[in-house]
């Protein structure tokens, strides 16, 4: 009876260890989890700090161009002239707004980038981590 009162406790402290060590290993895969969501929250507000600072220069240069356009419309001596001037800034918004929107698809892809770049990164040093210990 005090052989297997020995050997119980035996097998309580192996479990026990066993279970600390798992319970190390999950905290450590958490604290690399939360490091990794940190930084791609971080990453993901420093680029959409950019989408909207181009957005606010991009309103602000219209806003001064559609007063410069009402301006000289103002001036405008006959019909004609007029209509000259508005499809010359109807031409004009266009071609911004296109430009625009090129820029604003290469910030959207720049904040996909710069946000998934802290997921990748935690991904292949976690399989990393999985093929050194497996081996």
């Amino acid at each position: 009876m005090a052989k297997q009162a020995k050997q119980a406790k035996q097998t309580g402290k192996e479990m026990q260890a066993e279970l600390t060590g798992q319970l190390e290993r999950i905290a450590a895969f958490n604290g690399a989890a939360l490091d990794m969501v940190t930084r791609a929250g971080q990453a993901y507000f420093n680029s959409m700090t950019a989408v909207n600072e181009e957005l606010m220069r991009f309103a602000a240069l219209r806003l001064q161009h559609d007063a410069e356009f009402g301006q000289t419309l103002t001036k405008c001596e006959d019909w004609s002239a007029a209509a000259e001037l508005q499809q010359d800034w109807v031409h004009e918004a266009g071609e911004e707004y296109f430009a625009e929107a090129g820029k604003l698809l290469e910030l959207a892809s720049k904040v996909t980038m710069e946000s998934w770049k802290p997921v990748q990164e935690r991904a292949s040093q976690a399989l990393e981590e999985l093929q050194t210990t497996s081996t």
